[in-house]
């Protein structure tokens, strides 16, 4: 263990300037936030920590075709990132990424460690070379378990080359000096990491939030229901639908914003029902205009599936930023911390899901709302980015 504090770290990852994030994913199929967002703000709570930060990224971007860009490199540079280009090409990509990371990593002025910002192979290994050569630690930040992620159906090829990525995966968390998970049970119940040391980093509130807001245009009803992030329909969204269709919730409107594989249907629902509105993918500040004029903030995801036991919704941040109450089912991967500010869909079902928001439109209004002041109080000052951070580089001291 050394006896000062580390002052020096790496961080290699997603953490582009805003300009770059913004081109290469303003067309992107499957846009990336989660990854963007968490580790520039744990960037930005390393420095206001008083840390040294050398910043090595690259756009978190679809391959080819579903980016339509090929050749990535920075459009904006910023002094203080080591962008890490690459060709957005199948397999191509994968060694191109590993090698620019390598030559970034390897080059580097001396670091005390590497913090990679999720389980990327190509980092993975660069990283793990890296510690070879110079002795560097290296911690990996797990968003979520990649093999429990996966929810469109791929070809045997696709399957075959995942199970070799999840070997190098495996193998490379197993030489990690810790983990900086988003949940408990991506450690514990892990063959592979269940024995190293680790912290569980939820996520990183985003103070100016309140303050980044950009007018959206949009014809309100009386009452209002917003829903951002990935479209997927494994997120809920056809259970959420179907509750708004079959209810006599005529005087309120559900807002989704995002992109995902439940685009088509949620347009055909909004063809179907006028209060089901599709806005697509926004950027942040119309986002945080929506999230303080709605009246509920929702999150639907089914709590018997696994893999939401690996995987902490980023987006409840956001909403309990917003001081808009919040309404989701009672996610294995939520904190105990952090349930006197929400209200629960006592079941996954659809008359569960009208009946929760009856009651907070209703009978539970002001309950609601004080529940939603105490959280944005509490996410705010409890679980910003300087805090994040200081409780990520006492973790690294500690185990160094």
């Amino acid at each position: 263990m050394k006896t000062t504090q580390p002052k020096n770290l790496t961080l290699l990852g997603f953490s582009t300037s805003k300009d770059d994030f913004n081109y290469y994913t303003e067309n992107d199929t499957f846009p990336q936030i989660a990854a963007y967002k968490y580790e520039t703000r744990l960037a930005e709570g390393l420095i206001e920590n008083g840390i040294h930060i050398t910043r090595i990224s690259s756009p978190a971007i679809s391959t080819f075709p579903k980016n339509k860009n090929i050749l990535i490199f920075s459009r904006n540079p910023e002094k203080n990132i080591k962008f890490i280009n690459f060709i957005n090409i199948p397999t191509i990509k994968l060694v191109t990424k590993f090698l620019s990371a390598t030559y970034a990593l390897i080059s580097s002025k001396k670091t005390d460690a590497v913090i990679i910002a999720a389980t990327h192979s190509p980092y993975l290994v660069a990283s793990y070379l890296n510690k070879k050569i110079h002795k560097i630690p290296y911690y990996v930040t797990i968003l979520d378990l990649p093999q429990h992620m996966n929810f469109q159906k791929k070809g045997k090829i696709f399957n075959f080359l995942k199970k070799i990525d999840s070997k190098i995966i495996n193998f490379t968390l197993k030489n990690s000096n810790g983990i900086i998970a988003t949940t408990k049970y991506i450690v514990e119940e892990n063959e592979t990491i269940k024995n190293k040391p680790y912290i569980v980093i939820e996520g990183i509130a985003d103070q100016e939030q309140i303050k980044e807001k950009e007018y959206f245009k949009i014809t309100k009803k009386e009452k209002s229901i917003l829903y951002t992030g990935s479209t997927n329909k494994i997120h809920g969204l056809d259970l959420l639908l179907t509750s708004i269709e079959s209810s006599n919730l005529f005087d309120l409107d559900l807002w989704i914003c995002g992109k995902g594989d439940f685009d088509e249907q949620i347009k055909k629902s909004s063809l179907k029902r006028k209060n089901i509105k599709h806005l697509g993918y926004l950027n942040s500040e119309k986002i945080n205009f929506l999230q303080e004029e709605a009246d509920i903030l929702i999150i639907t995801r089914n709590p018997n599936l696994e893999y939401t036991k690996y995987s902490f919704p980023s987006k409840l941040y956001e909403y309990l930023s917003s001081g808009t109450p919040v309404l989701t089912t009672r996610l294995p991967g939520i904190p105990e911390d952090l349930y006197p500010y929400l209200n629960f869909i006592d079941e996954f079902k659809e008359e569960k899901i009208t009946e929760s928001i009856k009651k907070i439109l209703g009978t539970e209004s002001e309950t609601a709302k004080a529940k939603a002041r105490k959280g944005k109080m509490y996410i705010l000052s409890q679980k910003n980015a300087k805090m994040q951070a200081k409780r990520t580089i006492d973790f690294i001291y500690e185990t160094l």
